[in-house]
C-alpha cells in the first residue's frame, strides 16, 4: 500500500468521523430499503484511487498482517463472502488510519 496516497488524496484524514471517512472513500455500507422491501446493503460511490489502492493493501493485510488475518479468518468463519471480507478490512484499514492521524500516534500493532 503506498502510504502516500491516502495522505495526498484524503486531507480529511483525521479530521473526520470513522462513519464520515468510510462514506468519503466509498466502504461504507448502505441499505436498499423502501417500505416492506428490504434489499442487500452496498458500498457505492466515494474516491476511486483511495479505494483502489485500499483493497490491494486490504488483500496484502489479509495474507500478512496478523490482525488484519485474524478478522478475515473471523469474517469467514461467520460465512461472508469473500468481497464483504475485503472490503471490511478496508474500512477497518482506514478507520485506523484515521484514528493514528487523529491522535498523531504511529502504528502499534496490538497483541491478539
Amino acid at each position: 500500500m503506498n502510504a502516500v496516497t491516502p495522505v495526498v488524496r484524503l486531507p480529511e484524514l483525521g479530521r473526520l468521523s470513522r462513519h464520515a471517512i468510510a462514506c468519503l472513500i466509498g466502504v461504507a455500507p448502505f441499505d436498499d430499503e423502501s417500505g416492506q422491501h428490504t434489499g442487500r446493503r452496498a458500498c457505492r460511490g466515494g474516491r476511486r484511487r483511495v479505494r483502489t489502492m485500499l483493497h490491494t493493501g486490504a488483500l496484502a493485510a489479509a495474507h500478512c498482517n496478523p490482525m488484519t488475518q485474524a478478522f478475515c479468518r473471523r469474517l469467514k468463519a461467520a460465512g461472508k463472502a469473500h468481497r464483504v471480507v475485503i472490503v471490511a478490512a478496508m474500512r477497518k484499514i482506514i478507520v485506523i488510519l484515521n484514528a493514528m492521524v487523529r491522535d498523531g500516534k504511529p502504528w502499534e500493532h496490538a497483541a491478539a
